[in-house]
C-alpha cells in the first residue's frame, strides 16, 4: 500500500431558501452503515509531492538502464518538491495542499449531513507492511472512525515520454470501535480528473513543468480538491473512484 502511495501520486449540491443555505441529510450507505456521527482524523502529515512517471517500459531494459532511469526521475521529483515548498514559503497566503485537502472534506462533509468529531490516531505498520492506527478512546464519540493519511499529490505520466498531469491519492482507513480485534477497511482513493480539467495542468515534458510552479501548485490544488469530494463521496455514498 505504502508502495503505491509513493508512486502515486468540490462542491456538494445545496438546498437554498431566504434564510441561506442547508445541509443535505444524506443516510450513509455502504461502509458507514447508515450512520450520520462520525470520528475523523483528517490529514496530518504534510503532504508528498514531485514528478513521476511509469517504469513498465524500462522492464525489457538492463538493470543499469532502469537504474539510471529512476535516479533521474527521484531526482526530478525531489527538484520539483523543493520548489513548491520554497514556493509555499514565498507565498504564505496560499494554504498548503494538506491544508487544502482537509478544509475542503470536512465542508463536504458537513454538506452532507456527517457529525464530525475530530479524534487523532498513531499511526502502526507491521512486519508485514499492513498499515493500522490506534485512536484516542476518550475522544470516541461514535461507531466509526474515518483515518485519512498519505496524502500525495504530485504530476504522473504514463511514461517518461508522455505528459504530466496532476494525480492526488490518499489512504481511507473506517475502523469500527465497536469491534476493537476487525482489522481497518481500507481504500487508496484518488482524484478522477475530466480530459478537459487534466489538460489545463498538462505539461509534455519535466523542463516545462519544472519553469511553471505557480500554474503547476495551483493544479495541485485542484486536484486535492477533487479528491476531497471523491472521499466524501465514496465515505457517504460509497463511491469508489479507483
Amino acid at each position: 500500500m505504502n508502495k503505491l502511495l509513493s508512486v502515486f501520486m468540490v462542491a456538494a449540491i445545496v438546498s437554498l431558501s431566504a434564510c441561506g443555505s442547508a445541509p443535505i441529510k444524506q443516510t450513509p450507505q455502504g461502509l458507514l452503515k447508515g450512520s450520520t456521527d462520525v470520528g475523523i482524523s483528517f490529514q496530518k502529515n504534510p503532504e508528498q509531492t514531485g514528478a513521476v512517471f511509469a517504469m513498465t517500459g524500462y522492464t525489457v531494459f538492463s538493470f543499469p538502464i532502469v537504474a539510471i532511469a529512476v535516479s533521474k526521475m527521484n531526482s526530478q521529483s525531489a527538484e520539483l518538491s523543493a520548489s513548491y515548498s520554497q514556493y509555499h514559503n514565498d507565498h504564505p497566503e496560499i494554504l498548503s495542499l494538506k491544508d487544502t485537502f482537509n478544509r475542503e472534506l470536512e465542508s463536504n462533509l458537513l454538506k452532507r449531513g456527517l457529525n464530525i468529531t475530530k479524534v487523532s490516531a498513531i499511526k502502526k505498520v507491521n512486519d508485514q507492511k499492513e498499515v493500522t492506527y490506534d485512536v484516542n478512546p476518550s475522544e470516541v464519540k461514535s461507531k466509526w472512525v474515518v483515518v485519512i493519511d498519505g496524502l500525495t499529490s504530485q504530476y504522473w505520466a504514463p511514461s517518461s515520454t508522455d505528459n504530466y498531469a496532476p494525480q492526488s491519492v490518499a489512504l481511507i482507513s473506517i475502523i469500527d470501535t465497536s469491534n476493537p480485534l476487525a482489522k481497518p477497511q481500507q481504500i487508496v482513493q484518488k482524484d478522477d480528473p475530466s480530459p478537459e480539467a487534466a489538460g489545463l495542468y498538462s505539461y509534455n515534458n519535466f523542463d516545462s513543468l519544472s519553469k511553471d510552479t505557480g500554474k503547476s501548485y495551483e493544479g495541485l490544488q485542484k486536484s486535492v480538491i477533487r479528491l476531497a469530494e471523491n472521499v466524501a463521496k465514496f465515505l457517504i455514498e460509497n463511491e469508489t473512484k479507483q
